[in-house]
């Protein structure tokens, strides 16, 4: 009689690990399916803050891509988090999309904004 039971209770167990299999592999394939598309590393061409995007030239599609700038997206410029006025034309930075890819999800200032010739007097 305990000879049934043990073995009862082991096929209940593997019945029940089989059971939840499926549903690991749906939330694996849901986070894989969010995962951020590969950044995109280059020049800032244009910040428009009415409209919440910032444009950078992708030297290997040669063209411009923009992306929106949404409360989620984390802005950086050498290490130091701020806000989307801090971007200027000419920088360098590294975007990361959303599993959208015109959302970025973060942007990486690598330099300096360009600084402005001084005006002679």
């Amino acid at each position: 009689m305990k000879m049934c039971l043990r073995r009862g209770a082991r096929l209940s167990a593997v019945v029940a690990t089989l059971a939840v299999l499926p549903l690991c592999a749906d939330a694996a394939n849901n986070a894989a399916k969010k995962k951020p598309n590969a950044a995109n590393c280059d020049k800032v061409t244009a910040v428009d803050a009415a409209q919440n995007t910032v444009t950078i030239f992708d030297h290997i599609k040669k063209e411009d891509v923009t992306y929106a700038v949404t409360t989620n997206t984390e802005i950086f410029v050498l290490h130091a988090k701020v806000g989307l006025d801090k971007l200027t034309p000419g920088m360098k930075v590294t975007v990361t999309a959303d599993a959208d890819p015109k959302i970025a999800t973060r942007i990486d200032g690598t330099d300096e904004p360009p600084r402005q010739p001084k005006k002679k007097k």
